[in-house]
C-alpha cells in the first residue's frame, strides 16, 4: 500500500495542501476521468487522470507531464498529484476552440489513492519519456486506464476508450490527434 512517503519519488511532485497527507493515501475512489484541457498556445490538448469517490466528488488528479528540470533530458515526465474538492475541471471552450468531453469509467469496486499510486508505481508508470515535441500524456493515461483493466479493477474498456478517442478525434480535428501520440517508458 502506498504511504505519503511513497509518493516521496524524483518521478512525482505532490501538491501540498491541508489535507494532503490523509488524502493521498486515503480517499476512497470509485471512478476515474480522463480529461483533457486545452494548452496555452490552443494547439492541442493536456490529458491527466483524476480518480474520484461518486459520493463526496474529492478527487485526486495525477498529471504526468515534462519535468524541463533536467537540460539533458527535457522530456522525462514527472506526475504532480494533487488533491481536488471537485471531481474534475470541466471547461466551457472557447470562441476557437471546443472542450474534450472527458472518458469517464466506473472502477469494479472502491479503491484508495493509495491502492492506485501503488498500482501505478509497481508497473513502473511513473518513469514515461515524452516524444522530442513533449507529447505523448494521453498514451500515458490509456496505459493507466489498460492496467486497471488487467488488474480487474475494471472491466472492457480497451475498446470503448479507443472509441472516445475516435469520436473526439473527428469532433475536434488536429489538436485531438489520431493515431495517439506516444512517448516511452523507461
Amino acid at each position: 500500500m502506498a504511504t505519503p512517503s511513497t509518493l516521496q519519488r524524483p518521478t512525482v511532485f505532490v501538491m501540498k495542501s491541508n489535507d494532503a497527507s490523509a488524502v493521498l493515501t486515503d480517499l476512497k475512489v470509485d471512478t476515474v476521468a480522463v480529461v483533457g484541457e486545452i494548452n496555452a498556445d490552443r494547439t492541442l490538448y493536456h490529458f491527466t487522470l483524476s480518480f474520484f469517490n461518486s459520493s463526496t466528488n474529492a478527487s485526486v488528479r495525477f498529471d504526468m507531464h515534462p519535468s524541463a528540470t533536467n537540460l539533458n533530458d527535457m522530456f522525462r515526465g514527472i506526475i504532480v498529484v494533487e488533491y481536488l474538492s471537485y471531481p474534475f475541471t470541466t471547461l466551457a471552450g472557447g470562441k476557437d476552440w471546443k472542450p474534450v468531453a472527458p472518458y469517464i469509467l466506473k472502477l469494479s469496486s472502491t479503491y484508495t489513492i493509495g491502492d492506485i499510486s501503488s498500482a501505478i508505481f509497481e508497473k513502473g508508470r511513473d518513469r514515461y519519456r515524452f516524444n522530442d515535441l513533449g507529447q505523448g500524456c494521453r498514451h500515458w493515461c490509456a496505459n493507466i486506464i489498460h492496467d486497471l483493466e488487467v488488474l480487474g479493477w475494471a472491466k472492457d474498456i480497451e475498446q470503448s476508450f479507443e472509441d472516445w478517442e475516435e469520436e473526439s478525434s473527428k469532433l475536434l480535428g488536429p489538436r485531438f490527434l489520431m493515431p495517439r501520440i506516444t512517448g516511452v517508458f523507461y
